[in-house]
């Protein structure tokens, strides 16, 4: 938390009450490698695994997440040498393609992830993407409802418009049950609305 990503807009996240259970959020069967010196950790990777839309097509995809190195230690063997441990771990867990997401204006991760380093994978500029604000108030467009989803329904509307965005997660029926060891740990059928158009149809959603 004390690490923060460096750029014009600098942000760090918090993992607690448990970094391990806040990583369910990104994926599964997490790989997490730690460099450290004498006076505590001096860097950190995470990758996960999740299954995206690739294309069109359903593909394996490991997120290369929390990706920090201490002011001191940049540079440092320790932290080439995580980063190498790292590496070696993802090799014996093949994916589709390793996916990291970078803010605007972070040159310093930029840097880090596409100058070619021998402990990292080989990475390319692939596509940019944008974070929108949703209003939680106003009134939904004429013609239109709003209500609850059912699982059945959510999920075939997911299968349906999700394929269409590459990058977007593959949803089944029992992927929003709430439940800790979910694909979305926390999130329920219950958390989403459903916006109808005038047959009744599902027209999109929103769950938080």
């Amino acid at each position: 938390e004390s690490t923060a990503m460096p750029g014009p807009l600098r942000l760090a996240s918090s993992c607690r009450p448990s970094f391990f259970a806040a990583l369910r959020v990104t994926g599964d069967d997490p790989v997490v490698a730690v460099a450290a010196d004498g006076d505590g950790i001096v860097g950190l990777g995470v990758a996960t695994r999740r299954q995206i839309y690739l294309n069109g097509t359903p593909a394996v995809a490991r997120y290369l997440s929390c990706l920090r190195v201490a002011p001191r230690a940049r540079g440092s063997p320790a932290v080439a040498r995580g980063f190498e441990l790292l590496r070696r771990e993802l090799s014996a867990r093949p994916a589709d393609l390793t996916l990291t997401s970078i803010l605007d204006g972070n040159t310093a991760a930029t840097r880090l992830l596409t100058n070619r380093h021998a402990a990292l994978p080989a990475y390319d500029r692939w596509q940019g993407c944008t974070t929108r604000v949703i209003a939680t108030r106003g009134a939904p467009p004429p013609d239109t409802s709003v209500t609850a989803p059912e699982a059945d329904e959510l999920a075939a509307f997911l299968a349906t418009h999700g394929p269409r965005r590459n990058g977007f997660p593959v949803c089944r029926v029992g992927d929003f049950n709430g439940t800790d060891d979910s694909p979305f740990p926390g999130l329920r059928v219950d958390d989403f609305l459903a916006l109808r158009d005038p047959a009744g149809r599902l027209a999109g959603g929103r769950g938080c």
